[in-house]
């Protein structure tokens, strides 16, 4: 009985976190498609690609952690029984927000929501 709540995240963990890496991957060749690029050797360019996945994909994967676990404990610690359209209000800004500091730092702000809905299906 136990086994079957906690084997459906593991699996949208699973699914989500090779779409995050495609997401992030795809991001990071069309940044090295830039016209500055041209000039850079080829193992300069895979060099800078392999950094910018891994800038792209750790920092992002950060503010979408740090935005769920944000909305955890507000959600968990407001009374949202008498208001339920607060409640939905919430989790639309909460997932939002970390949208629109990823983009705005230049780096994957889908990944950052599907982080922060990973958060939302497991912490409510």
């Amino acid at each position: 009985m136990l086994a079957m709540p906690l084997l459906v995240p593991v699996q949208l963990v699973a699914y989500s976190h090779h779409y995050n890496v495609c997401l992030v991957f795809c991001s990071t060749i069309l940044d090295l498609r830039r016209p500055e690029m041209a000039e850079i050797s080829g193992g300069m360019a895979f060099l800078q690609g392999v950094l910018s996945f891994c800038k792209m994909f750790t920092v992002s994967s950060l503010i979408g952690i740090t935005s769920g676990v944000f909305s955890a404990v507000v959600l968990k610690f407001i009374d949202l029984r008498k208001t339920p359209s607060l409640e939905v209000a919430l989790m639309l800004i909460f997932s939002y927000i970390p949208y629109g500091l990823a983009e705005g730092l230049g780096l994957s702000g889908r990944q950052a929501i599907i982080i922060v809905n990973l958060n939302h299906s497991c912490h409510n």
